[in-house]
């Protein structure tokens, strides 16, 4: 009898040791200073910056953390990106993954050297993990939030209901009078929106707005596993549009083809305080942040650091009066910022010195003729 009794009181204290398990809401800091949310994590308990992507089905890996973290790859898989390019990539098996508290086991992710992620030595944490928790992130303290069991939203925040398709998230876009659905909210997208030309939606919001408020552009993209150059974009304004019940004036899409309609992560941080990601209720809690938006403005020219080791004009402002008039996409420049390519140890040099230039209000250009231009941000 005392053996049963015994074997009963263990028994309890497993089952409440798993309910307090899965009742644990584990925080860590964030930082969205280069671009995505990242925070930190372990993979074969390897300290990793994690990239959080709810617009990725799986996690990707890039060659350094196969290397650090003694991960083996195992076989491949066919990828489409974020360009809709399609590779075949090599798969790996983490054999653990932990994020504070928690551990997953067993989880296979694509190895791909996406410039972003090999240079920072980062791992993209995709929806196949992401999904196995519940999230709240908080903007204004930087701070993220998980656990097994939903959040509890508090009374001033909105409810969106949201579909989970192949890992991903997907809710609704209501512009206009119109409601456009399938729109991916896109955490590990730095942008704010992106619609595609082709689609019919795109093409009836377009028609209500007058030429003279489209600008057009040629603007460049980074997908997994391939980059578009140049790429024919058209960018305008929208008042009154609203995602999961909340109002937003000065809207900005980038319109073009071959891309998705998605909600980037500029847009989130700015419109929300707080976002709750109640995954096993397919509900996100948002909180705004009732802060204006103002017109985002950009360069009327980017550049990249090519693969032949050069510096590359990219993007180019499409209208007629910009500061950058005689550049054209492919072009090759001597100096940007008083700083010439060969002055660059690698890719990777020239993105981290990159992202500090875009914070200034201009870029110094050298041509490859020995022009001397200074390209000013756009003016909408």
């Amino acid at each position: 009898m005392k053996k049963v009794l015994l074997l009963i009181a263990l028994a309890f204290c497993i089952a409440k040791e798993s309910i307090a398990q899965n009742n644990e809401i584990d925080s860590l800091s964030f930082s969205t200073e280069k671009g995505l949310l990242i925070f930190e994590g372990y993979l074969n308990d390897v300290k990793t910056d994690f990239a959080f992507d709810t617009g990725a089905g799986m996690g990707v890996l890039n060659s350094k953390n196969v290397s650090n973290s003694e991960i083996k790859r195992k076989g491949s898989t066919k990828i489409n990106d974020s360009q809709r390019n399609s590779a075949k990539l090599d798969l790996a098996k983490i054999n653990n993954l932990k994020i504070g508290s928690y551990n997953f086991p067993d989880i296979t992710s694509v190895v791909a050297d996406m410039p972003f992620l090999y240079c920072n030595t980062a791992y993209l944490l995709g929806g196949d993990v992401i999904n196995k928790l519940n999230w709240k992130f908080d903007f204004q303290k930087n701070r993220v939030y998980f656990s097994k069991t939903p959040f509890t939203p508090q009374n001033n925040m909105k409810e969106m209901p949201i579909k989970i398709i192949g890992n991903r998230h997907f809710s609704t876009l209501a512009v206009q009078g119109s409601t456009i659905d399938n729109v991916l909210i896109d955490f590990g997208f730095a942008g704010s929106c992106t619609m595609d030309l082709k689609f019919s939606s795109t093409k009836e919001i377009m028609n209500k707005i007058l030429p003279e408020n489209i600008y057009s552009s040629k603007s460049s993209s980074m997908g997994l596993n391939s980059m578009s150059v140049g790429k024919t974009t058209n960018s305008f304004f929208l008042d009154s549009v609203v995602f999961g019940g909340v109002a937003v004036n000065n809207f900005k899409v980038n319109a073009m083809n071959d891309t998705h309609q998605k909600i980037g992560l500029l847009f989130l941080k700015k419109s929300f305080n707080q976002i709750i990601l109640n995954n096993t209720d397919l509900k996100y809690w948002l909180q705004p942040s009732n802060i204006a938006h103002q017109k985002q403005t950009s360069f009327d020219a980017g550049f990249h650091f090519n693969d032949k080791n050069k510096i590359e004009v990219v993007s180019l402002n499409g209208s007629s009066n910009h500061t950058a008039q005689s550049l054209n996409i492919g072009q090759t420049i001597m100096e940007l910022n008083g700083r010439s390519a060969e002055s660059f140890a690698d890719k990777c040099e020239f993105l981290s010195w990159y992202s500090e230039q875009t914070k200034k209000e201009e870029f110094v250009v050298v041509t490859d003729k020995g022009e001397k231009l200074t390209i000013k941000k756009s003016v909408f």
